[in-house]
């Protein structure tokens, strides 16, 4: 009788062991999942065709207000991407005045980041960016998190170029009007959080973010940019 009993209390401590890193092996799949499900420029177009089945930012952020509170930075250098699909990559260096490594990203395309988030919250999403020569139109972008559109704001996201007046003196027409001088465009480094095209939403946009592995995925819809980095923060 006693062997019996001696036998058994080993196995179930096995039988313990093995099933908690079992477990343990599936929190780590679980947490990076997301790189093993990676989607194709073709795929993401397919997901910005259909976004109406997205909800809006102010349902999104109703769901998460009580996730809002301080947290930590996360920096991103552009360089750092994960992966590049349907446009070339080109390095430049200290350009105009700011010193590292700089990625032109191409008016086509997209690129794609991983990072890791140490706090769960609310983030914001900042570029870094120069707006090198284009069509002299906004720089566009679609942006997805973890492969997903968590708000139909991120189908269509603007950055602006700077504009300023020609010339200095405003001339006259025959009828003595004012003649608004002709703009031309005066690039500069600008750091610009990611916000609603359409201007319903007035403050910077605000994705939640669990602790853990992510990525960002950035889809090109028109105009190249030199970029920086990527800033993910709040106020």
């Amino acid at each position: 009788k006693e062997s019996p009993v001696c036998t058994v209390r080993p196995v179930k401590k096995h039988y313990r062991l093995i099933l908690a890193i079992m477990t343990g092996l599936l929190v780590v799949l679980s947490s990076k999942s997301i790189h093993a499900s990676v989607k194709s420029l073709e795929e993401f177009e397919a997901e910005l065709d259909a976004y109406t089945t997205v909800e809006n930012y102010q349902s999104y952020i109703t769901n998460h207000l009580l996730d809002g509170h301080a947290v930590p930075e996360i920096r991103i250098p552009a360089t750092d991407f994960s992966r590049v699909e349907g446009m070339d990559t080109t390095i430049l260096t200290d350009y105009e005045g700011v010193s590292g490594d700089a990625l032109l990203v191409d008016e086509a395309g997209l690129v794609e980041y991983e990072f890791e988030v140490a706090e769960s919250g609310l983030y914001q999403i900042y570029l870094h960016y120069y707006p090198v020569e284009g069509n002299s139109a906004a720089i566009q972008r679609s942006r997805f998190i973890d492969g997903e559109l968590p708000f139909s704001e991120f189908q269509l996201l603007e950055f602006p170029r700077i504009w300023v007046n020609k010339t200095n003196q405003w001339e006259t027409d025959n009828q003595g009007n004012d003649i608004r001088p002709s703009q031309i465009e005066e690039a500069e480094w600008l750091t610009v959080a990611v916000e609603d095209s359409q201007g319903y939403v007035v403050e910077p946009l605000s994705v939640y973010l669990e602790k853990g592995s992510h990525s960002l995925t950035m889809i090109s819809q028109r105009e190249p940019m030199l970029l920086k980095d990527i800033i993910l923060k709040n106020q």
